[in-house]
């Protein structure tokens, strides 16, 4: 078998394995019937869509011209490497400060520094950083047609997260509701 052939096949399973992971996670979350946590799922199926689709190309399709642009290959790069920064640090805040309960996210303390100062759901913010990084990475009709439903559940996992949170916190995170932004710095 050629060495194409199986990187072809790898792919696959990789691509595979990748969204059977998430599928089971989402439908835990549907069992479970946790708003947030079925909207990130959704967002996570069709980023991983997209993110092999943009660098492993599961369908072999020609990309506009306009995609090979320098600055827009170097805004997508930016975007990646912002997006998994991102993660990283707010995933480390939530495990050291959040005092979580189980993993790093259940966390039982509200936590308000770093960038939780500014806003609310910095992981959500990283995913969207990621997904639009990697559709601007290979704009194409296809990438589109994934980063838009995407970056939607991110919002709306965002949005059902705000409301838990007002839930499990109370007046406390009300209070941080009004001096912090939903996923954009000083804007949204």
């Amino acid at each position: 078998m050629s060495t194409n052939r199986r990187f072809g096949i790898l792919k696959y399973v990789l691509w595979a394995i990748a969204e059977i992971a998430i599928l089971r996670w989402f439908l835990w979350s549907v069992r479970k019937r946790i708003p947030h946590e079925i909207a990130m799922s959704l967002g996570m199926l069709l980023g991983v869509a997209l993110y092999f689709q943009t660098f492993v190309q599961l369908i072999p399709m020609e990309y506009p011209t306009w995609g090979k642009s320098f600055w827009l290959k170097t805004i997508s790069w930016v975007l990646l490497w912002m997006g998994a920064a991102l993660a990283l640090g707010s995933m480390l805040t939530l495990r050291f400060k959040g005092r979580p309960t189980s993993g790093w996210e259940h966390t039982t303390q509200l936590i308000e520094t770093g960038i939780y100062r500014w806003i609310r759901h910095p992981l959500y913010l990283a995913a969207l950083l990621v997904v639009t990084g990697a559709s601007l990475l290979r704009p194409a009709v296809m990438t589109l047609a994934l980063w838009i439903p995407s970056a939607a559940c991110f919002v709306l996992a965002a949005w059902y997260e705000d409301r838990f949170n007002a839930e499990k916190f109370s007046n406390d995170y009300r209070r941080y509701q009004s001096r912090s932004k939903l996923l954009i710095p000083f804007l949204f």
